[in-house]
C-alpha cells in the first residue's frame, strides 16, 4: 500500500470533518424542530385550556350570584 501524502491527508481530514458537521447539523435542525412544534402544541393546549376555563367562568359565574 503506497504512503499518503500530506495533502491527500489533509484533502481527507477536511472531507470527513465537513461529512460529520453536515449530519451534525441536521440532526440539531430536525430536534429544533420537534422541539419548536411541541412548544407550539403546548402553548395552543395551554390557550384553548384557559379559553374552556373563561367559558366555565362566563357560564357558573351569573348562576351563583343571583343564588
Amino acid at each position: 500500500m503506497p504512503r499518503l501524502s500530506v495533502l491527500d491527508i489533509i484533502h481527507r481530514t477536511v472531507v470527513y470533518s465537513l461529512a460529520g458537521l453536515t449530519a451534525w447539523t441536521v440532526v440539531s435542525a430536525v430536534m429544533i424542530h420537534r422541539e419548536t412544534l411541541q412548544k407550539g402544541r403546548d402553548l395552543v393546549a395551554r390557550m384553548e385550556a384557559e379559553d374552556r376555563q373563561k367559558q366555565e367562568d362566563k357560564s357558573i359565574g351569573p348562576a351563583n350570584a343571583s343564588a
